[in-house]
């Protein structure tokens, strides 16, 4: 049968996708390109956003194939996307497997349980590695937890062995990914630290881009992240959602740190390894954020000068904490997303502009907008004329808000 997957959300739904792919043409069954020439189009939801949501929503209602939905949002609200068609399929994030199942049957296959990793796919020249699942959290605003459960760590020997076997294929950048990636290994008894020992032992020419981790666990590791934050094999770059910069605020989120814990770790970090991309999360219009504790985040990108956030607009999920309390005015959400966002650009528009100039060696891993991109040791994104896989050096020559423009040097030019 003839698939095709829409995904929606995080690295980890990503690398999901992926292994979905792999399992049904592993079955047989042929992925096509585009959801016209499919025969069944599968919907990998997320549940972060309510833009993101109405999006899959819609999507849903204007899709004419068959339908199997899985993904976060099936699994935390199930009866929110069983309604949109007659004849859609329901699989949960615990059972991919019936995806096949879901193939030639209507059905709803959702339970609680503990998510088994697939054997991660080499997409090109990148490869999503899937660490663990769930998190150890509570906050008050997120939907995540109820759709992939508390921590669940995957078995350090079987991810290295993996990845070893994709190093030998040529891949070159390989992206670790999870819910929160800093408590990796606190239910296993091992640790980030421990799996990324053994990862930089593994032979090949690639690097390693950590994915997303909470601050009160990266304050733990923060020693060893920067031991392999100058390691060759693992990208200059750390990606800590913040949320907000009103202490405030994060006591009502049920964050576990405070911003002045938050900026201490960002400093700690920033003054031992040179050139870091620090990428963050920031929501604006929590419920009891007042205009005082908007302007305090303000004030906290002014200062850390953030290379890379992502911002939204507070949307209240469905059976979180925060959906119960007294919602802001939707139009001062909008207004202060605004204002948030004005000041992003700005700042990573002059961080990227400080670099014209620079001499960087690149890695070209992937197409984008009509020509190759690359990337630094610092993971920055220098658009390149050059073929898949090359690694040179590169003069800086101009700079966008979310991208470099580079020029290839020969060899006696730097």
């Amino acid at each position: 049968m003839k698939f095709y997957i829409k995904t929606y959300g995080c690295s980890f739904n990503q690398a999901d996708s992926e292994n979905i792919e792999a399992f049904l043409q592993k079955n047989g069954h042929e992925r096509v390109e585009s959801e016209e020439k499919a025969e069944v189009v599968i919907f990998n939801t997320c549940g972060v956003k309510d833009s993101t949501e109405n999006r899959i929503v819609n999507d849903i209602k204007k899709c004419g194939k068959k339908i199997i939905a899985t993904g976060c949002l099936v699994q935390a609200q199930p009866d929110k996307i069983s309604v949109l068609k007659k004849d859609i399929s329901l699989v949960g994030t615990f059972d991919n497997i019936k995806i096949l199942d879901a193939l030639t049957s209507k059905g709803v296959w959702i339970r609680k349980g503990l998510n088994v990793p697939s054997k991660p796919k080499l997409n090109g020249l990148v490869s999503t590695i899937q660490v663990s699942t769930g998190c150890l959290g509570n906050c008050t605003f997120c939907q995540t937890k109820l759709a992939r459960g508390s921590l669940k760590s995957f078995d350090e020997s079987k991810i290295v062995k993996n990845m070893e076997g994709l190093a030998e294929k040529g891949c070159r950048e390989f992206r670790l990914t999870s819910q929160d990636l800093g408590c990796y290994g606190f239910d296993a008894g091992t640790s980030l630290p421990s799996l990324l020992e053994k990862i930089v032992e593994i032979k090949g020419n690639f690097k390693v881009r950590l994915g997303m981790m909470n601050p009160e666990h990266a304050i733990q590791i923060k020693n060893d992240l920067v031991k392999f934050l100058k390691n060759d094999k693992i990208y200059n770059f750390i990606h800590i959602p913040v949320q907000s910069g009103s202490d405030a605020v994060l006591e009502k989120m049920n964050r576990n740190y405070t911003i002045s814990e938050f900026k201490e770790l960002i400093g700690f970090l920033k003054s031992n390894s040179k050139d870091l991309t620090i990428e963050t999360d920031l929501i604006v219009g929590f419920p009891t954020e007042s205009r005082d504790d908007f302007n305090e985040t303000l004030q906290l990108m002014n200062e850390v000068k953030f290379d890379i956030v992502n911002l939204s607009k507070f949307s209240a999920r469905k059976n979180t904490p925060a959906a119960l309390m007294k919602q802001l005015n939707k139009n001062e959400i909008k207004k202060r997303s605004v204002e948030a966002s004005a000041v992003y650009k700005r700042i990573s528009l002059e961080k990227n502009t400080e670099m014209v100039g620079r001499v960087e060696k690149v890695t070209v891993i992937e197409k984008a907008r009509g020509l190759m991109l690359s990337r630094t040791k610092s993971y920055k994104p220098v658009l390149v004329n050059a073929e898949l896989g090359e690694e040179f050096f590169v003069k800086i020559t101009s700079a966008g808000q979310s991208h470099l423009i580079g020029e290839r040097l020969l060899n006696n030019e730097y």
